[in-house]
């Protein structure tokens, strides 16, 4: 499984009213992405739904540019799909490992940075799940600290209802008890004033769900706790197919990307 995020800017990312100016960002995690013919399915996908995908190597992609972490075992691997209108927006990418990616862009009034993350299955051991997020911890604390943080991906993370975690994850939870992953992600949020932003939105149980077993939902969004007001907007979309069983989720971050400055011509 590649776990993508996905940034896009007017009309799929950013509106072109300026009371109201957002960046769309969104993260899926989806099956084998090698073969060309499943990436275009994917960008058509994305294309409907306003998202973008990340990876280790830099490839033009259609209307987008494909970054990607994954290895040559093709198992894992997580990317950013940015589409090429935003080219000037990125300043940075890093392909950490297959597990995990950076990115960071330019908005108009800060600068951005998302960690593409697909974190170990509840089924793995504790010191396996324990070196993952001390390499997580270890790549989010060279972020910027002026920059908005965010942490996007597959977290294999069941958030409960305790109400011990509420001032970090909220009330709007899909599961009734947390698991161990959840509780790992919530203790990394909590050591980083971070919040879990995809469980404060009020919706419909069915725009909770980001995974089609019955364990419902694990891909999640995090961003620091001072910016936790610029995401408007964060829930999932069933109708998008790539033949994974996550749904693409999505959230609007309240941001503008800044525009292109033209080059005055030279006096003749």
């Amino acid at each position: 499984m590649t776990t993508y995020a996905k940034l896009m800017d007017d009309p799929i990312g950013i509106t072109k009213r300026k009371k109201n100016p957002k960046i769309r960002i969104g993260t899926w995690n989806v099956r084998g992405t090698y073969s060309e013919g499943k990436l275009k399915q994917i960008v058509q996908e994305l294309q409907r739904y306003n998202t973008k995908q990340k990876g280790k190597f830099i490839t033009d992609l259609y209307n987008y540019i494909l970054f990607n972490s994954g290895i040559d075992n093709r198992e894992l691997g997580t990317g950013f799909m940015v589409k090429k209108s935003l080219k000037g927006a990125v300043i940075t990418f890093k392909p950490i490992s297959e597990r995990m990616s950076y990115i960071r862009l330019r908005s108009k009034y800060r600068k951005i940075s998302l960690l593409n993350i697909h974190a170990p299955t509840e089924e793995k051991d504790l010191e396996v799940k324990t070196e993952y997020y001390e390499e997580l911890e270890r790549e989010y604390v060279k972020i910027p600290k002026h920059d908005i943080k965010m942490v996007i991906g597959d977290a294999n993370a069941m958030i409960g209802k305790e109400n011990c975690y509420r001032p970090t994850i909220g009330k709007e939870n899909k599961h009734q008890k947390t698991n161990q992953n959840g509780e790992k992600l919530i203790e990394f949020a909590e050591e980083n004033k971070m919040v879990v932003k995809s469980t404060f939105f009020a919706q419909k149980q069915i725009y909770k769900g980001t995974w089609m077993s019955p364990d419902g939902k694990t891909d999640h969004i995090l961003v620091e706790r001072r910016d936790a007001q610029l995401i408007t907007r964060l829930r999932s979309y069933r109708g998008a197919e790539a033949n994974s069983d996550h749904f693409l989720v999505r959230a609007d971050l309240k941001q503008e990307i800044p525009k292109k400055k033209r080059r005055k011509e030279d006096a003749t």
